[in-house]
């Protein structure tokens, strides 16, 4: 039970961190408009709108929260994640804020007679703001994890 729980819990933090990777050629100005709007890609949806993110996987939502654009760096910070990413601890498919995460997360830690520590919590915290490159080619936005020479494409919907 207890590397179930720390296994579900592993996959739903690398599943969050791997959408948020995004490399690009624009200005400043010019990058942040063109990544406003909706792409979708490998069952995949993401939308970008002044500032706010969310993500979609299969037509249900996953992660949604706050962007910002400098340079070529995109930083996404997760503030919800959709219940149904943490379906073996019975949540409501309804968003769930950085903090009742977080709660949940510790309590089964607790449950599994672990601790929060503070290296578990710096890892937390890194999962929610990730940085990013990303390129955008008309309607195209490719997004390469960071340390992977590879990317995911995405097409403007």
């Amino acid at each position: 039970m207890k590397k179930q729980v720390l296994s579900t819990l592993l996959a739903v933090t690398l599943a969050a961190s791997m959408t948020v990777f995004v490399s690009c050629d624009l200005n400043k100005d010019e990058q942040a408009k063109a990544l406003i709007g909706t792409w979708v890609g490998e069952g995949e949806e993401l939308t970008f709108s002044d500032g706010s993110f969310e993500m979609r996987e299969e037509g249900t939502p996953q992660i949604k929260g706050t962007y910002t654009v400098s340079g070529n760096t995109l930083t996404m910070t997760a503030t919800h994640m959709w219940g149904s990413l943490f379906e073996d601890f019975g949540l409501e498919t309804k968003w769930y804020s950085k903090a009742e995460i977080k709660t949940i997360i510790k309590q089964a830690l607790e449950f599994t007679g672990q601790q929060w520590t503070a290296d578990v919590d710096k890892a937390f915290e890194e999962e929610f703001t990730q940085k990013c490159t990303f390129a955008v080619n008309g309607n195209t936005l490719t997004i390469t994890q960071e340390g992977s020479s590879s990317g995911s494409t995405y097409t403007r919907k």
